[in-house]
């Protein structure tokens, strides 16, 4: 199998993970903008792509495999980049391959980064949303005050009651 196989398999794995990226950048907007739809929307291109990726990964497995193989490689040789560029033919191949790694490497760095802060985003969304439900189910001055317990029974307990 020649190496341009596994470079091209390299390149649609990129290609994914940069769509990733993306998808996850127009979450991160989304999540801010609080536009429900909009995420759902994303969400379920997410759920596309992974299974798109999974098939990229799955053909640059194989490809790589069979390039090992077809090269000499033990069969319990792992798959990994740095196999492949050291038995790359030309120092210019071995030196792309090196570079796609690297690249690969930094957009899965920079997902990471954006699934860190589009979390944290869900995490503030979600504790500002319990904020107001306790603000809504709990009496502020309640809280602010001692009240002897036989009282406490007899106050209501907000906006809402919780047992209804």
């Amino acid at each position: 199998m020649p190496i341009h196989e596994v470079v091209e398999a390299l390149e649609q794995l990129k290609a994914h993970y940069r769509n990733f990226a993306n998808l996850a950048e127009q979450k991160k907007q989304a999540l801010i903008k609080n536009q429900v739809d909009r995420l759902t929307a994303i969400v379920q291109q997410e759920s596309r792509l992974i299974k798109q990726t999974s098939v990229a990964e799955q053909e640059w497995m194989r490809a790589a495999s069979a390039f090992l193989r077809e090269n000499g490689a033990h069969p319990e040789t792992a798959v990994t980049m740095t196999a492949i560029a050291e038995m790359a033919g030309e120092q210019a191949q071995k030196d792309k391959l090196l570079r796609m790694r690297d690249e690969l490497l930094a957009d899965i760095k920079q997902l990471q980064d954006y699934n860190e802060t589009n979390r944290q985003l869900i995490e503030q969304s979600l504790a500002f949303v319990n904020y107001s439900l306790e603000l809504l189910t709990d009496s502020p001055e309640n809280e602010a005050f001692y009240r002897h317990p036989s009282q406490q029974a007899k106050t209501q307990s907000g906006i809402f009651d919780r047992k209804a």
